[in-house]
């Protein structure tokens, strides 16, 4: 076959979705004296079948050479994108991923590819707190042609990301009159993700001495139903600032007592911790101390030792606790000090849908199982409840409702809605 006959028998294997029988003719034709349709031919091949050492290693080449053709511009662009960008590891320098992303810019990407380069770099740059890169590079993209609506409904919609990070970003880099303003703007444009823009204008209006006003959002955002811990936390330091430590602490305890992982809250327990101590409740804050390092030791980030010098400082002054308690046990004595010290316990339990957990069947003559959370709850459910064919350690997805423990002669919770983790 000629260059013409190997090129057009390429490109018919090419679209039927033979990659790798193309990719031999293309290169072929490539060595024997390379044009503008191999070259794009051959990326697109190397790209399909995810060999983007051989695409990488010829792709300045056909840069410099056919740039100005259309589908060379396309293969070159994805083939940075999906040989480059896509493969650099989570915690990469973010000048490194601008780097990159200045290198597909130089070729004019369509709309698609520039979002996802223009995305990259944003994440990249939140990450590492890099608030000027992040006003530099937003504003690249047009949101009003962003997607603003999405299937999965826990996502974030294009749309919605790009104007929270734009809001974000002008809290972080002090330009809270312009967050407050643009968080406004959209707040009610985005009803899925209002809290989130809610808490941008409640910091704006704090960050400018308008502290009743922020703390009155908070209060606001906190009392919903389906509060996250997270808010919980900041309400309480704003209510600390405020100089209101009792409901402040109130707050904190709400905060550690709701649904979250137990390694998230580490900086919290201590907060709470410190508070106990001020105000002489020793073992309480020992519980709380000594579980830290607990949940410290299972996430693998070792013991802390100041804490431990905390621990060995209260335990030299005559109180003691059995640090031998495992991380269970501790948890179970720090939310009696949190239920104890919460005045709206509806408040505290009201976040018991969408958990995780495996399941343990247990004795298979009974009618009811257990399913365990990463934060060791393990809560009670009948086997009917349980989607057909469930075995021991099978992550799903359920909700809680408020049941009565008539062997402990408290309430407890069920779980209901049980469904397979997709």
């Amino acid at each position: 076959m000629n260059q013409i006959e190997k090129s057009q028998k390429a490109n018919d294997l090419r679209k039927n979705g033979d990659f790798k029988e193309a990719k031999e003719l293309y290169l072929e034709v490539w060595k024997e004296g390379n044009d503008k349709f191999s070259a794009a031919g051959l990326l697109h091949c190397y790209r399909k079948l995810g060999e983007f050492e051989q695409s990488l290693e010829i792709l300045d080449e056909i840069i410099e050479k056919y740039s100005d053709f259309n589908w060379v511009k396309i293969e070159c662009i994805w083939t940075i994108i999906q040989g480059k960008l896509y493969r650099l590891p989570e915690d990469e320098d973010t000048n490194t991923v601008i780097t990159i992303g200045n290198q597909i810019l130089e070729l004019e990407p369509e709309f698609i590819a520039l979002k996802t380069v223009v995305f990259k770099v944003l994440k990249s740059a939140k990450k590492n707190k890099d608030w000027n890169t992040i006003l530099e590079w937003i504003d690249r993209i047009d949101p009003v042609e962003l997607e603003d609506q999405n299937e999965i409904k826990k996502d974030w919609t294009d749309q919605e990301l790009w104007y929270y990070y734009k809001v974000a970003t002008l809290n972080k880099s002090g330009s809270h009159e312009a967050a407050y303003e643009l968080a406004l703007s959209v707040v009610d444009k985005f009803p899925r993700k209002k809290k989130f823009f809610k808490r941008e204008i409640a910091i704006s209006k704090i960050s400018q001495d308008e502290f009743k006003e922020g703390e009155k959002i908070y209060s606001e955002l906190i009392r919903k139903p389906n509060s996250d811990w997270w808010l919980l936390n900041e309400y309480g330091e704003i209510l600390m600032k405020n100089g209101k430590s009792d409901e402040a602490f109130a707050a904190f305890c709400k905060a550690a007592h709701s649904i979250g992982p137990l390694g998230h809250k580490v900086k919290l327990f201590k907060k709470l911790a410190d508070i106990l101590i001020d105000k002489n409740q020793v073992q309480n804050a020992l519980a709380h101390l000594i579980l830290i390092n607990k949940v410290r030791e299972r996430e693998g980030w070792g013991v802390s030792n100041d804490i431990d010098m905390i621990i060995n400082d209260l335990s030299a002054s005559g109180e003691k606790i059995d640090e031998n308690l495992n991380e269970k046990e501790l948890h179970n004595m720090c939310k009696e000090v949190w239920k104890n010290n919460t005045p709206d316990t509806e408040l505290v339990h009201a976040k018991r849908k969408n958990l995780r957990g495996k399941v343990n069947l247990g004795d298979p003559n009974k009618p009811f199982c257990f399913i365990a959370t990463r934060d060791k709850e393990s809560f009670f459910c009948f086997k009917s409840e349980l989607p057909q064919s469930v075995s021991n350690g099978t992550l799903v997805r359920f909700d809680l409702k408020k049941s009565f423990d008539k062997k402990k002669k408290k309430e407890s919770w069920i779980a209901i809605n049980i469904h397979y983790v997709k």
